[in-house]
């Protein structure tokens, strides 16, 4: 009877894939949340009635903790713009504008496609290229 030798190499079996597709998942996090900054800037720009610059410039994105998160730094009137704040109703009539919720709700709904503009890259490295 004849011997088989079988030798398998590259990052599928040396162990390196794991951290290979950890870097895709954070890549793919920071591709959408930079998306999603850019997009609630184009929101703000397109809503705002009386613009100023000052709480756009505000957001940004960063790590916190195992995410990352676009936010508007704590901007004080940030809850009251978008409509969810403590004055909108009791004291305003002013709703708010809604720009995080529907910006979150049209990133949801791109959220695979951006993710997939960054695969192939890590794609190559687990084929060891």
């Amino acid at each position: 009877m004849q011997a088989i030798t079988v030798t398998a190499s590259g990052p599928l079996f040396d162990g390196q894939a794991p951290g290979i597709v950890a870097d895709y998942l954070d890549a793919a996090k920071w591709a959408v949340a930079r998306q999603g900054e850019v997009d609630i800037g184009m929101e703000l720009r397109r809503v705002i009635r009386q613009p100023t610059p000052y709480y756009w410039t505000q957001i940004t994105t960063e790590r916190q903790r195992d995410d990352i998160v676009v936010h508007d730094q704590g901007v004080v009137y940030g809850p009251w713009l978008e409509g969810v704040g403590s004055r909108n109703f009791p004291v305003t009539r002013f709703k708010g504008y809604s720009h995080w919720r529907r910006v979150r709700q049209a990133l949801d709904r791109r959220a695979g496609d951006i993710a997939g503009q960054v695969l192939p890259y890590y794609l190559d490295r687990l084929r060891g290229m």
